[in-house]
Parts: structure tokens; sequence; C-alpha cells
């Protein structure tokens, strides 16, 4: 196991011995030879000189996996991830066992923010290699990322049975405990994985993160200066030192210097007490900058400030920040027909009707029926590894295109008899049996084609089992019925992304932008998309900036200035 020093601790790549290949080969012969040379220099970090090794290594070496999954560490070490990518991926088809190219498959997936692919890769991983408390680890990051996360509790309990008291997995346990909006409870796990290293930067984040949301100020300022000192090198950073700043200046606003006769009372800055997410995103620094980590002391005012270090050697367009993740919840609609329609307490469970698009609270908030915006937070998982060197930048990414079906406008059917299977199946869903709903919905779509509320209904059931065909299919044909429900196309977005086509979720999401330009949730969705799968920070910002012109207070207010801070 090769072990690499990054952002906020360490990052386990896996790193297959060669010296039964010597054995076999003999230590004088060429290719071996390059074998070695290129795994010495990646365990000094010599990424560059180790692909030139190692790259020369599979010329004479070419159906030994050992020498791509060694390539693919040198190119994964060197930010050069499609590079490594393939390597890996020529590894397991020349050894499909070659459990350490799985491992680092599923590494790269995480820092490329692709939950999906990590979940398979390290499910994989660890069916090979099932006493690996590493692997269990990362299978827990990634679930998390994928929202299931009692899953991952499971893959984190199973790591700490198997390396007891790991930060890292305790750490992981505080996240899933915040999703689930267990505050005292996450902050108890994050207190642990303090207890085994004092330093581990991710859990000190985090705690302060949950500290801010519970209004405790001066905690979270004592925690997030501790931050700056154990993480100084990192992009993160820069926008923790903007909390601080904001932080002292609620706790302690600074007297205005004028006559005193005439001096009026300091307006406070009011805070606002939403929690912040925090994602560990692929972080590469081009080189740790010289930092001043003491506070500084303000004579006049005597309050301790945290000083903003100089960071001269890293330029903006060096770092690849932190990025922010789309955890908007879906809702199931009501049912709005007479002999069907929810009750008050079903509304406060989620199922909130479909005729009240427009109504907005005295808050600014949207009261948008169908979907819920403020889902539990995620937070810091795991950090990845720091490279030498700042990569290109990479090549706009593509996605393939929806194929939309284009349905016509169904004709009614038997509303009576539909409207039956159509409660079955809200029953179902609200049990958690997610599957009998679908069918139920199903049925009830069959008996009328014309019910908005079943299409609705099922395209939700079946995202939520991530079976996209269908929820997309549904959508379509709600949307067929009713083209300017904006919950019906909102949510048909979010299945188009999940569904791996993130360019038609952008263009549904601006046909809803056409019609309702201050629609927040679709700006931070479009900021999301274009900020992770789409590379284009450009068009990210605008987006973000709209968010926060619309509702300063918004939920995830921090967290898009913490992006913007360091995308500037």
């Amino acid at each position: 196991m090769l072990v690499i020093r990054n952002c906020h601790g360490f990052v386990r790549l896996s790193l297959t011995l060669v010296g039964g290949v010597v054995l076999l080969c003999g230590c004088g012969a060429p290719g071996p030879r390059a074998l070695l040379k290129g795994e010495s220099l990646i365990k000094e970090r010599r990424y560059e000189g180790a692909i030139e090794y190692l790259a020369n290594a599979v010329r004479l070496l070419p159906r030994n996996p050992q020498a791509w999954n060694h390539l693919g560490l040198a190119y994964h070490g060197a930010g050069q991830f499609d590079q490594a990518q393939r390597a890996y991926r020529q590894a397991l088809q020349l050894d499909f066992n070659l459990a350490p190219a799985r491992y680092n498959l599923g590494l790269l997936a995480l820092e490329q923010n692709d939950a999906a692919a990590a979940l398979e890769h390290l499910t994989s991983y660890t069916a090979f290699q099932p006493g690996s408390a590493d692997g269990w680890i990362k299978l827990g990051n990634a679930q998390v990322r994928a929202r299931r996360v009692d899953q991952a509790e499971k893959s984190y309990k199973t790591a700490l049975d198997l390396r007891a008291r790991d930060p890292e997995a305790l750490n992981g346990l505080g996240n899933v405990a915040y999703h689930r909006r267990k505050t005292t409870e996450a902050l108890s796990f994050f207190g642990a994985a303090l207890n085994e290293n004092p330093k581990y930067a991710p859990a000190i984040l985090n705690s302060a993160v949950v500290h801010h949301s519970q209004n405790s100020r001066q905690q979270a300022l004592q925690e997030f200066k501790q931050y700056t000192t154990v993480a100084a090198a990192t992009p993160m950073v820069d926008a923790v030192y903007g909390v601080i700043e904001q932080l002292e200046s609620e706790i302690a606003p600074p007297v205005a210097q004028t006559n005193v006769a005439t001096a009026q009372p300091t307006t406070r800055v009011t805070p606002t007490n939403t929690p912040p997410r925090i994602f560990a995103g692929t972080q590469r620094t081009s080189a740790p900058p010289s930092i001043a980590n003491a506070p500084k002391t303000n004579v006049q005012s005597g309050r301790t400030t945290a000083t903003r270090p100089s960071t001269t050697t890293n330029k903006p367009g060096d770092v690849e920040v932190t990025q922010l993740e789309d955890d908007l919840v879906v809702k199931p609609a009501q049912d709005v027909s007479p002999n069907a329609r929810m009750t008050n307490e079903s509304v406060a469970q989620g199922t909130a009707t479909t005729n009240r698009e427009d109504k907005r609270t005295p808050g600014g908030r949207s009261k948008t029926p169908g979907v819920a915006t403020n889902s539990a937070p995620l937070l810091v998982a795991a950090a990845a590894p720091i490279t030498n060197a700042a990569p290109p930048p990479p090549p706009k990414p593509t996605y393939p295109r929806y194929r939309y079906s284009s349905p016509t406008v169904p004709k009614a059917g038997n509303r009576r008899e539909a409207e039956r299977y159509f409660s079955q199946g809200m029953s179902a869903y609200r049990s958690g049996a997610g599957a009998q709903a679908v069918s139920k919905y199903q049925q009830a779509t069959e008996l009328d084609p014309a019910y908005f509320e079943a299409y609705y209904n099922l395209g939700l059931a079946a995202y939520e089992l991530g079976r996209w065909r269908e929820s997309l299919s549904a959508y379509e044909l709600a949307l067929a019925l009713k083209p300017d429900s904006t919950d019906a196309r909102y949510n048909f977005a979010l299945a188009l992304k999940q569904g791996g086509h993130p360019t038609d979720a952008a263009e549904e999401l601006k046909k809803i932008l056409r019609a309702k330009p201050n629609e927040t949730r679709a700006h931070l969705s479009l900021g999301n998309l274009y900020a992770q799968q789409l590379s284009e920070p450009a068009s990210a910002r605008q987006h973000y900036i709209k968010v926060l012109e619309a509702e300063p207070n918004h939920p995830k207010g921090t967290e898009i200035r913490y992006w913007l801070g360091a995308n500037p």
C-alpha cells in the first residue's frame, strides 16, 4: 500500500510489489529494472520521472498487469487522470483479479466526484479484499456521496471492526449522523476522531461547520482557526478565512473611529444559522506556500484575528477546489382530485399538492410543491492526493444526449379506478416499499393515461430506485400533460443528470429560468452542473451569484460563498 500525504492527511493508493517479477525475469532485465525504478520514484512522489520509467516498463512488459497499475499510480499522482484510468483498466483487463487496480480506480472516481463509478469499483474491491479497512472506508465515502447513508454506516462500522478507532471511519460516521440531522451524535463522532488524531483536518472542519450551524459561533470560530493551522496549504483555507472574518465581526463588531458626541451604534451583522456543507472534491496545489499560522492581535481592539497568509506561489488558475453537490431531494406530488386529497399531516411528510406552484413564504423561500430544498447536508468525507505539479486543464467532457420520446398528450381513462391504485402507491411509497409504489403508479397510469399526478409520482419512485429510464419516461408524459409544471420539469432535470445526461439536464433547467428567472433551485442546480459535470466555472459563478441575489440567506449561501471565494 502506497501512502501519499494529501491536503487533509493521507491517501492510500494500492501499490502491488514487483519483487516476484524480478525473481522471474532477473534483476538485470531492462523491463523489471524500469518497473523497480518507477516504483521507487512513486514512493518519492516524483511522478513525472516515474511516468517515464513506467511507460518504458509497459512497453517492455506489455502483458504485466502490475506494470500497468504502477503506471496508473504515476499518472494519478501527476494529476493526469484520464491516462491513469486507462492504465488501471488495462491492468484489470490483463488480470481481472488484480484488486489494487480496482481500489485505485475507486479513489480516482471519488476524486472526480463520480460516485456511481466509485461505488462500482470499491464494491468490487471489498468483495475481493473483505479484510481491507481502507477499502471499506472509501466505499463508505462513495456511499455517502451517493446518499446511501444506511449502507455507508455499515461500511464504516465494518472498517472499525477491522481497524478500531480509525479517525477517517469515525469522521465518516459523523457525516452519516449529520446527514440524518443528528448533530449531537455527529459531534460525538468528530470528537472521537480528534481524540485519535487531534490534527485530523476533516474532523476539525466538520465540527466547526456543525457548531456554526447551531449558532455556537465562539466554538466554531476556534475550530475554524484551528483548521487553518493544520490545513494551511489547502485551497479551502482561503474560504475558511472568509468565514473567520465574518464570525469575528459578528462576535465583536469593530467600533467606528468617530467623535464620541456623534458616534452611532455599530450595526451588527445578522448571522445566518444554516449549516454550510463542505465537500472534499479534488484538491491540488502546485506547491505548499510559506504560511505564518500564528494569530495576530489587534492592539486597538484587543481582539485576536486570524491573519490571512500570503500565498504567492498559488495562482488561482493552479487550483482545483471543492465543488458543490446537488442535494435537492424530490418529494411526491399529492393527488389533487376530490377522492384522493391528502391531509395536512401527509403534506408535512413531504407530499405537497401540485396546484400552488407560485406561492412563496414571507421570507422568500420557495414553497414549491413536490420538492424539498433543505435536505441534510453532507460534510467532508475524504481528501484527494496532492500532486507535485498542477496538471494542464482537462478538455471539456462530453456526455451522451438523451433521446426524447416527445409523447403526445394521452387521452383520459378511468380516473376513479386509477385513483384507487394511486392511493395504494402513495401508501407503499411512504412505507418505503419503492418497487411496490412503482407498480401501483404504473397501474394507475394504465387505467387513466391522462393522470398527471400518477406519472409525476411514478417518476419520483423510479428515481429513488435508480431506475432512470422509467423515471425519465414518466416525467416526459407528465410534462406532455402539464408542460408548465415547474416541479415536473425540475425533477425531470434531476433525473437527466443522474441518468448520465447533464447537458440535457441543463437545457431543462434553462427552460424553467426562461419562465421564472428568479427560480433559485434551478439556478443552484445549474450552478452545480456547470461546476461539476460540465466544467464551466464561469457559468457556474453566474448562477451561484443569482442564488445569493435572490436569497442572501439561502441555506446553501455559506457554501456558495466558499466556492465563489475559491473561484475568483
